[in-house]
């Protein structure tokens, strides 16, 4: 995922920077934790005629070891790779990329997630940010 300006997205979403800082601000404090970490596929593979019909969900753990965990769990192919981002930057990156349906912030992984089970988490809807500068 790039790294966006609100300079950009203002532009590409038709309002102004500081009304996407401030959304980027207000739902970023609903979060308990402000950095959490991604799966980032090997170029090439989520982009361009390889990108997906739907919109991609990206689950985004707040630590490197939840993120190998559910990677154990559910057999997530060899080559991706973990990277760590703040709330903002993936907001930003999901309000920049019409393929980015959701954003999952999941909370850490304890013993009482078994099996194939994810956390409880906040779901962040690409839409419901989209509606909200427009």
């Amino acid at each position: 995922m790039i790294t966006h300006s609100s300079e950009e997205l203002a532009t590409q979403l038709s309002t102004t920077a500081a009304r996407v800082d401030a959304l980027v601000d207000e739902w970023s404090a609903q979060l308990p934790h402000q950095r959490f970490y991604v799966f980032r596929a090997p170029p090439g593979t989520s982009s361009g005629v390889n990108a997906p019909a739907a919109p991609r969900t990206v689950l985004a753990f707040v630590s490197p070891d939840d993120a190998l965990t559910f990677a154990q769990r559910h057999n997530v192919r060899a080559g991706v790779r973990v990277r760590g981002l703040s709330v903002g930057e993936l907001l930003r990156a999901m309000l920049a990329t019409p393929s980015i349906g959701k954003v999952v912030f999941l909370e850490a992984w304890s013993a009482e997630v078994v099996g194939r089970n994810l956390p409880p988490a906040t779901t962040f809807h690409r839409e419901a940010l989209v509606n909200k500068l427009t």
